[in-house]
């Protein structure tokens, strides 16, 4: 794998940042968590980054073997699915950091359902779900269980449909859930102690 910054540090942790230390990189790997997008989605659900700077990062995760194209679109490979658990424990670490409320134009459906995956915690009470979500434009399935969310293809046995503030509401236990799905998914950004 090419390696852009050296830290001359010999370690794990160095070696990883060499790849994905770059700004933006995480959150790009991030985006593609749910499954492939185009580029144009990855900017809009990035926001304020540049195409060029964007162009750079897909770049070199491709080269890197973390990110391949499908078409096109790019979709995580499996050195880049091995990120997950990373990732998984950056967003739990930094959820305490968060503003209490979203900034204008910050809170998106892709986002939301993104930290469903990766913060949230998994399914209470052991029981597993796969759900089929219906978020403002972007839909996505994601099976709740006890190991812990994941990404799913294929049939559903339930739905949520709803906006994003509404599911961010929700699973930060700052609405009242009216339904047995609902009630599944309440909670789920709040640590349980």
């Amino acid at each position: 794998m090419p390696r852009r910054r050296a830290y001359s540090n010999h370690c794990g942790l160095a070696a990883a940042l060499e790849l994905v230390g770059d700004r933006w990189t995480m959150l790009v790997l991030r985006d593609l968590v749910l499954g492939p997008r185009r580029f144009a989605q990855l900017q809009a659900g990035l926001g304020s980054v540049a195409p060029d700077v964007l162009t750079q990062r897909l770049r070199s995760l491709t080269a890197s073997g973390l990110v391949e194209r499908a078409g096109t679109a790019y979709r995580l490979t499996s050195g880049g699915r091995g990120l997950v658990p990373a990732m998984r424990a950056l967003a739990v670490w930094g959820g305490p950091h968060l503003p209490d409320t979203p900034a204008a134009g910050s809170l998106s459906a892709h986002g939301v359902l993104t930290s469903l995956v990766l913060a949230a915690a998994g399914s209470r009470g052991g029981v597993t779900r796969t759900i089929r979500f219906e978020i403002d434009d972007e839909v996505a399935i994601v099976t709740l269980s006890p190991q812990g969310n994941q990404p799913a293809s294929g049939e559903a046995d339930h739905a949520y449909t709803g906006t994003a503030s509404e599911l961010l509401a929700l699973l930060c236990a700052q609405t009242t859930p009216r339904n047995d799905i609902e009630r599944s998914l309440a909670g789920l950004l709040v640590p349980i102690d």
